[in-house]
C-alpha cells in the first residue's frame, strides 16, 4: 500500500491544497469526502445512532461535480451540525452524482472551512491509470 489516498500539499493563512486520488472515479469522491471530513476535525457525539441520507448532485462535468458534491456536503455539516463518516457513491456519471452519506452528531469542528474552490481543481485519469484531482479549501 504504497500510496496516501490525499494529501495535504500546502497551506496557507487563506487555503489548504489537497491532492486526492483514487483508483475509479467513484473512489476519487469519496476519499475526496474523506479529505474534507479530516480537514474539519469534528468531534463526533459517542453513541449516537448513525442517520443516512441520499444525495443528488449535478453539474456540468466531473471536476465541477466533486466541487459541488463537496460544497453541498460542508454545508449540510456545519448547518446541520454533523460529520460525515462514510459515502457510499452508488451511480457516477460525467455530469451526476447520487451517494449514500451516513453522518453522526458533531460536538464542535476544529477547523473551519469556509468553502471549496473550483481553482485548481481538474479531475483527470494519470498516465499510471489512477484518478486525480487538486482541491483548494478557503480557510
Amino acid at each position: 500500500m504504497g500510496h496516501m489516498p490525499h494529501r495535504i500539499i500546502d497551506r496557507t493563512a487563506g487555503n489548504i491544497r489537497i491532492v486526492v486520488e483514487g483508483r475509479t472515479p467513484e473512489e476519487l469522491f469519496a476519499e475526496a469526502v474523506r479529505g474534507l471530513t479530516d480537514l474539519m476535525h469534528p468531534e463526533a457525539d459517542p453513541g449516537v445512532a448513525v442517520a443516512e441520507r441520499e444525495l443528488v448532485i449535478h453539474a456540468p462535468d466531473q471536476t465541477s461535480l466533486i466541487v459541488d458534491f463537496l460544497k453541498e456536503l460542508l454545508t449540510d455539516s456545519y448547518g446541520r451540525k454533523e460529520a460525515v463518516q462514510d459515502v457510499t457513491v452508488r451511480h457516477l456519471s460525467g455530469d451526476c452524482i447520487e451517494a449514500d452519506v451516513r453522518t453522526v452528531p458533531a460536538i464542535s469542528f476544529g477547523e473551519e472551512l469556509k468553502g471549496v474552490s473550483y481553482r485548481e481543481a481538474d479531475v483527470h485519469k494519470r498516465p499510471d491509470g489512477m484518478w486525480e484531482t487538486s482541491l483548494i479549501f478557503d480557510v
